[in-house]
């Protein structure tokens, strides 16, 4: 009954049926999908210097000018004189002598090179007032004459900021920051002046923050990141872990006093590992330390890479659904170990890692440990490989006494796998071994010569010349037969084949299925046997999007070269021998040199981007093997 019914509708069926094919073959000719890279990243640069010096900062009382010009009296000869001083003076409703202050500051200005002078604004006082004050201050200073006196002015409010840019008695401005929250006000300041005015940066994050100490790490490791990677031109920072001269003491400074001194310590401490933080004299640079990663950069050697500011990810910021708390990174599979706050600064070794272009992701978590998001980007490893690949053993063919070769096809056999017995289902891709030894002495009772990859990309290019009936011999996937039933024919016999493998299968040495680095390596070393690339881990390129593409080539291509050497040529056979004129175009770009696509027929012809194989199954005889390479050659 059923069949009567297919076959009264078969007409249907069938237009079904091409319909279903038709779209399948559009859907293959489809340029793969295009996607970006969604992990915004910096690194430091290889250049970095000194971006940012910190200097100590005392407080203003009439006892410690005293204190300091004995001292400093004491102090002139010296070999390494004390160059600055700085001093912060409090600016409030409390009235205060202004005339006797400035005169005691331009008696001490007499001992040092430069003396900087913080008016810093009380939490009560109003804009106007501090001003008033300000301008007094600065106009008793004129009155004295003195040429090494820094006024810094810090402004209240932000709308005023256009007065501030033109008085032209305020040279300096500095902004104090007691939280990140002032990380706001900074920016409005900075992306203001437009570097019209010298700007300070008085880090206040000690004295002003919780009893947490874990919140006051984080905020100053955030600051002080920030302040490198977007306000570079803040040249000072007046921080708390400078200790003062002289064993003055000073609430503004960190001492071992303070309960938490250790920890303190040790994150100053990392800072100061940092090439653009500096305690010295040192000429500064005014551009930031840190540089955005575009996809594909290059990354050498040992790297720092922190989040960006901008980066979705960051807790805050991130575009899931489930609140992000904390960030892991991965390159490739392996975990990297990172700051669990901002900016998650992480330092990266590649140089154990293979060249060619690498992903480095970003997993957020939530509060619970759960994975709530994962970004990426694509880069790009390039560092000094350690050593050559095997010699070849082939003769070379010289140009200059080149066989006159006039098929137009150049014939390459694939094999998969060569076994003990093979059951009829696997005919068509396993041969036996006494047929596989009986197909190979046959190719040389025959006349034939087998060559190389590296010998037929250089005929194309027109630099080597052909043997008289040259052929390629191939095996795919990699199998662990190829090397204990395979290689020892090719031995035997002394034939070069070429085993195109998916280095994802390669990482454990010779399992049930395939074999490792080690026997490959063992086999090159051989000079008849040379490794290439059959995909990263099998996966159909046109299944990919074009990022992907890039990777899985680039990725196998690493792998390979990382445990074997540099390759002299490289050629890619396609997984399941999927391909489209997108794919061909982009490893022709991605500088491929030689592509093998789909299997060959009558009339095949030579193209390094389009080259096609023999299927060898295990019902082919060797004559019937010879018979078939007359009929493709001839």
């Amino acid at each position: 009954m059923l069949i009567n019914k297919l076959l009264k509708h078969r007409y249907i069926l069938i237009f079904l049926l091409l319909v279903i094919g038709g779209f399948a073959i559009y859907l293959f000719s489809l340029p793969p999908r295009s996607e970006k890279d969604t992990l915004q990243v910096m690194r430091l640069k290889a250049d970095a210097t000194s971006t940012f010096r910190l200097e100590s900062q005392l407080s203003y009382t009439p006892d410690l000018i005293s204190q300091l010009k004995s001292n400093l009296t004491q102090t002139t000869t010296e070999s390494s004189p004390i160059h600055v001083f700085n001093i912060s003076i409090s600016l409030g409703h409390e009235p205060m002598q202004l005339n006797q202050v400035v005169n005691e500051l331009v008696s001490l200005a007499t001992y040092v090179p430069k003396l900087t002078i913080s008016l810093i604004p009380d939490d009560e006082i109003d804009e106007t007032t501090y001003m008033n004050l300000y301008n007094d201050f600065t106009s008793l200073l004129a009155l004295q004459n003195s040429s090494n006196i820094e006024v810094i002015c810090y402004p209240l409010d932000l709308s005023s900021l256009k007065q501030y840019t033109q008085l032209d008695s305020i040279s300096s401005i500095g902004v104090n920051i007691s939280s990140t929250d002032d990380l706001e006000k900074l920016n409005v300041i900075y992306n203001f002046l437009n570097d019209a005015k010298k700007l300070y940066i008085r880090e206040n994050l000690l004295n002003s923050s919780s009893d947490n100490i874990r919140k006051t790490t984080e905020e100053i490791n955030a600051l002080y990141y920030t302040l490198a990677i977007q306000y570079p031109e803040c040249q000072t920072i007046f921080s708390p872990l400078i200790k003062l001269p002289f064993g003055l003491q000073d609430a503004f400074v960190l001492t071992e006093k303070n309960p938490n001194y250790a920890t303190y310590q040790s994150i100053y401490g990392r800072l100061l590992t940092e090439p653009w933080l500096t305690l010295k004299e040192l000429p500064l640079a005014t551009t930031s330390p840190y540089e955005l990663l575009d996809s594909y950069d290059i990354l050498t050697g040992t790297e720092e890479i922190l989040l960006a500011p901008g980066s979705t990810i960051l807790p805050g910021k991130s575009i899931s659904t489930s609140k992000t708390s904390y960030i892991h990174y991965r390159l490739e599979d392996q975990e990297i170990s990172v700051q669990s706050y901002y900016p998650y600064v992480a330092k990266i070794d590649t140089t154990s890692e293979p060249n060619g272009i690498t992903r480095f992701k970003a997993l957020g978590y939530n509060s619970t440990g759960e994975i709530t998001e994962v970004q990426s980007i694509d880069l790009t490893i390039q560092n000094d490989n350690a050593f050559s690949r095997a010699e070849r053993s082939l003769r070379d063919f010289p140009l200059t006494s080149q066989m006159v070769y006039n098929s137009k096809y150049i014939p390459i056999l694939m094999y998969h796998t060569v076994a003990e017995t093979v059951s009829t289902e696997e005919n068509n891709s396993c041969v036996e071994i006494e047929l596989f030894d009986a197909q190979m002495k046959a190719l040389i009772d025959n006349g034939y010569t087998p060559i190389n990859f590296k010998v037929l990309y250089d005929y194309i290019n027109r630099v080597s010349g052909l043997p008289e009936k040259p052929i390629l011999i191939t095996m795919d996937d990699g199998y662990l037969n190829n090397y204990t039933n395979a290689y020892p024919i090719y031995k035997k016999y002394n034939i070069p084949a070429t085993l195109f493998v998916s280095p994802y299968f390669m990482e454990k040495e010779n399992t049930e299925r395939h074999f490792g680095w080690k026997a490959a390596k063992e086999m090159e070393d051989s000079g008849l046997i040379d490794i290439q690339s059959h995909g990263y881990n099998h996966t159909p390129l046109p299944y990919l999007s074009l990022k992907d593409v890039r990777y899985h080539i680039s990725r196998s291509k690493g792998l390979i070269e990382k445990n074997l050497g540099p390759r002299d040529v490289f050629v890619v056979a396609y997984p399941q021998f999927r391909n489209t004129s997108y794919t061909r175009k982009l490893l022709s770009e991605l500088g491929i040199d030689l592509q093998i696509t789909k299997l060959a027929k009558r009339g095949t012809v030579l193209d390094a981007s389009n080259l096609k194989r023999i299927n060898v199954p295990n019902t082919m005889s060797p004559e019937e093997l010879i018979s078939t390479l007359e009929k493709l050659t001839n």
